[in-house]
């Protein structure tokens, strides 16, 4: 039986290109204060992004006080080929989602759309020394009409 140690990879992983590069502003430990229509206070939560070991794979994870929202934890891709970032979001409800994402400058977005009807987007800045987001969530069923959803800012904790 051939040992896992015994396994030696054939090719060596390549060097960041310039989209991971971009996605490792978001490496770190963040608190996050949001606001919602649905709740008369504000949300408080922490987000975790870490680069998942050599790969080109971040996890995102974030969690918040209030009970009504649950935890989550997403994936975050690089296709190199199609020069596409992408992420596989889960949530403590059984809630399964692909988005596409991009991070230009200082400029993050997330979108999705889905023939169910439900198109969301998310649209960040960052502040100039990159330890602030302050960004918020939109939803449309028509991809014409939106309605503001959830307002957050992330502050980098160091």
């Amino acid at each position: 039986m051939v040992q896992s140690s015994e396994i030696k990879p054939a090719i060596t992983p390549p060097l960041p290109g310039p989209a991971l590069q971009r996605l490792s502003i978001l490496v770190g430990n963040w608190d996050v204060v949001g606001t919602y229509p649905l709740f008369a206070t504000l949300l408080h939560g922490r987000s975790s992004f870490e680069r998942l070991s050599a790969r080109p794979l971040f996890v995102w994870r974030s969690d918040f006080d209030a009970a009504a929202l649950p935890n989550t934890i997403s994936l975050i891709g690089y296709d190199d080929y199609l020069e596409t970032c992408s992420m596989f979001y889960s949530d403590g409800r059984g809630v399964l989602r692909i988005y596409g994402m991009s991070l230009l400058g200082s400029l993050w977005k997330m979108w999705r759309s889905d023939a169910t009807g439900l198109t969301e987007r998310f649209v960040g800045g960052f502040s100039g020394d990159g330890n602030v987001i302050v960004g918020y969530w939109a939803w449309s069923t028509d991809g014409s009409n939106w309605e503001h959803d959830l307002d957050l800012i992330f502050t980098r904790v160091r």
